[in-house]
């Protein structure tokens, strides 16, 4: 009986598993390249003052930089926030952070959301 249960189980189990792991490498791609397309939007002012050799050597070389700023900063955010939290806690949106309790705010700890004295997590206090 087990076998036959894990014979109609695992394939799902591993397909929510891969379809997890592509949402996590969107968002986590997401925070990557937001230095770099905010670094080459400021280096297209450079359009004005050089010339277009120039420029697109310039545009590559913040690029690439950006995109190096942009894996550190996922890294830090990764170990310190979790991916999930951070992107549900700028987004805002109270079914990924829960909801906010203004007067003390939310406070990440590896990845989790605190627990208040009550014993019930900041994710389940809502606010009317």
């Amino acid at each position: 009986m087990n076998l036959f249960k894990n014979i109609i189980t695992k394939p799902f189990e591993w397909f929510i598993s891969i379809i997890g792991y592509c949402i996590f490498s969107c968002l986590y791609l997401q925070i990557v390249i937001t230095p770099a397309i905010i670094l080459s939007l400021l280096g297209l002012v450079a359009f004005n003052f050089l010339d277009y050799d120039s420029v697109i050597n310039l545009l590559y070389g913040l690029a690439v930089v950006g995109f190096i700023l942009g894996i550190i900063w996922a890294e830090h955010i990764r170990k310190k926030y979790s991916v999930f939290g951070f992107l549900g806690y700028i987004s805002g949106h109270p079914e990924i952070d829960g909801w906010q309790n203004h007067k003390k705010g939310i406070v990440f700890r590896k990845g989790n959301l605190t627990r208040t004295s009550s014993g019930r997590s900041n994710s389940m206090q809502r606010k009317y």
